[in-house]
Order: structure tokens, then sequence, then C-alpha cells
């Protein structure tokens, strides 16, 4: 598991022009400007790499994944005395909080552009202390108050994506849970999915839905930096083989069926029927795991009698669909269900 005793990103913007990437480094966060003249001296193949990020529907997911690892690689190479110097704190330990994320020490590191040396001049500035940019907490509505609450002091960190390096597994209580962070979603997919978790908190037990486990918030305070829910362990449907989705198609279709049955009498539309959002546990049964809406218009997220029709078929459509397609050809496909 990445401990933070390595960089891990939690931002980038990457052009042929300018580059720019947010990284924690133990428990300081650092915004590291290169020289993209000097990136493209000491490495050719940024360009290369740079165009993989930027055209994924061109790529696999490993060679984005790669890309991405390259792009952070050469960026932080050049700035990594800088960063250890200025993080000069003991090792984390194997499980740091989320609070160590919340609350850290900031620095903006820049090389002067104009400096075209093999070393170019790395200017610093003091960001001072205090909850990152992207973790600012935002105020917990009213509605929301009586949802269980968990301080970032006592969410423990387990694991981190492969595919971005970004934490997703956490740990409370020695339960493990997925940790969804608020600076994910774009505006209102945050609370349009925490809307939707706590009707489906309210309303009981659902079967295989991942539910709402808390609330991620500051200081034992009403200001919220996330959503914790049921952690899964299994395989998300676009990356099973397709032996199993032929195999095994008709059940997985029965069981999204029935925990959509069960969403809709809680007047909650699914709104992102896709292969992402539905995974396979280890006993091979379906689960959803995502109730943000997917970015469609509010009208389709209305719990009316056709937008739950048009889903129930939209499940039915996207389980045929990808019965007869390879998991590296099913990456891109979705979300099922009508146009947006």
């Amino acid at each position: 598991m990445n401990t933070f005793t390595q960089p891990l990103e939690l931002d980038s913007d990457y052009s042929n022009e300018n580059a720019q990437i947010t990284v924690l480094f133990r428990n300081t966060q650092f915004t590291l400007e290169p020289s993209t003249t000097h990136l493209k001296s000491t490495d050719p193949h940024y360009n290369d790499h740079l165009n993989t990020i930027k055209s994924p529907e061109k790529h696999t997911p490993t060679q984005i994944q790669e890309s991405r690892k390259a792009l952070q690689n050469m960026i932080t190479a050049p700035f990594a005395n800088s960063m250890d110097s200025l993080s000069n704190y003991p090792i984390p330990d194997q499980q740091p909080t989320l609070e160590r994320l919340v609350k850290c020490k900031k620095y903006n590191l820049r090389q002067d552009p104009h400096d075209n040396s093999k070393d170019p001049k790395i200017y610093i500035r003091n960001d001072n202390d205090g909850p990152l940019p992207s973790w600012a907490p935002a105020t917990l509505p009213e509605q929301y108050h009586d949802l269980p609450k968990i301080d970032v002091s006592e969410i423990r960190v387990r694991g981190c994506s492969p595919e971005s390096s970004w934490l997703y597994k956490t740990e409370v209580n020695g339960e493990a849970i997925i940790f969804k962070p608020l600076f994910d979603f774009k505006e209102p997919e945050f609370w349009r999915e925490l809307d939707a978790l706590a009707q489906a908190y309210k309303f009981g037990s659902i079967d295989r839905l991942s539910r709402l486990r808390g609330i991620a918030t500051v200081d034992a305070s009403r200001n919220v930096v996330g959503l914790l829910t049921t952690w899964v362990d299994g395989t998300k449907l676009c990356d099973t083989d397709k032996s199993e989705r032929q195999a095994y198609s008709e059940k997985w279709t029965d069981q999204v069926l029935s925990t959509l049955h069960n969403l809709h009498k809680s007047d909650i539309i699914w709104g992102d029927v896709n292969a992402h959002n539905v995974l396979i546990d280890q006993q091979n049964n379906a689960w959803i795991i995502d109730l943000d809406g997917g970015s469609r218009p509010d009208h389709q997220l209305q719990p009316s009698e056709a937008n739950k029709d048009a889903e129930r078929q939209a499940v039915r459509e996207m389980f045929a669909t990808l019965k007869e397609l390879l998991p590296k050809e099913s990456q891109w496909f979705g979300p099922f269900g009508p146009a947006y």
C-alpha cells in the first residue's frame, strides 16, 4: 500500500506548454510546476505520454496508467530533494488517517522556465497549513444531520487505486469501507449520491447495494469532505472475462434488477447503468456500487414510471451487450439507457 512515503498524486493538469501536478508526500502537499522545455529536453517521450492520457479512448487502461505514472515520475524527479527537506517528518505509520490529507503543510515549487541549465532553479512558496484546496469541506445540509458522521481522524487508509494511486479503501473500527471524496464529484453529483444513499439508508436493508456507512467530517463538525459506503471485495463487471459474462449473465441481470426494484420502491433512480458501476463479489453476486446519477439531467432522475421502465430496459441491454465483448472492448461502453 502507498503510505505516502512516495508522492501520491492528488491532481494534475498537462499540456504541451504547461504541466502542473499536486502530490502528497509524507504529510505535506506540494504543487509542482516544472519547466516543460526542460521536461522535453530530458525525456523525448513526454509528448507520447501526454497524447496517451489526453486520448484515453484510443488506449488500454494499462497504457494510460503507465503513461500517468511516467509523467508523475518525470515531473517529481527534479523536485525530490526539495520535497524531502521540506517534509522532514517521521515516516508515517502503515495506516495513516484521512486527517493527514485534510490538515497538512502546503508548498508550491516552480522551476524557472527561463533557466536552460541541466538543473533549473526552483522557487519555493509556502502556502501555509490548512485543508487542501480540493478537500476544503462543504457545509452539510440540515436534512442530512441525522445520518451517521465519522471524523477524519477515525478513518484509516487501507488501499489506493492501482489506476490512479488515489485512496479508495479505508477502515473504521476494523471495518473496510469505500471512501468517496467530495472533490471527486462535479456539482451536483456528490449531493445527488448523498441524497440517494440517505433515502436508501432510511428505507432499510437493500440487498447487493453499496450502502451509506457514514459521512466523513472534519473536527467532529458538520463540515463534510466525503462519503463512506460498503466495501465489496470483487471485480467490476467491465473487467470480468467474456466466458464469465456468458455463463452468469442471466443470474447477474436478475440480481441487479432485484436491487433496482428496491431502489425504485424507495423512489431512487440509479441514473448510471454502467459496467463500471456493477461489481461481482467473491460469491459471484452482482452489486450496484454507485448512485451519483451519471451527470444525467434532472428530468431523467425523477422517479417516474417511465424512467423506471427505461432503467430496467437499460440493465437488460447492458448485460446483453457485454456478453459479446472482451474486457478491453467494454471499458468505454455506457452508460446504457436514454440519450442525454
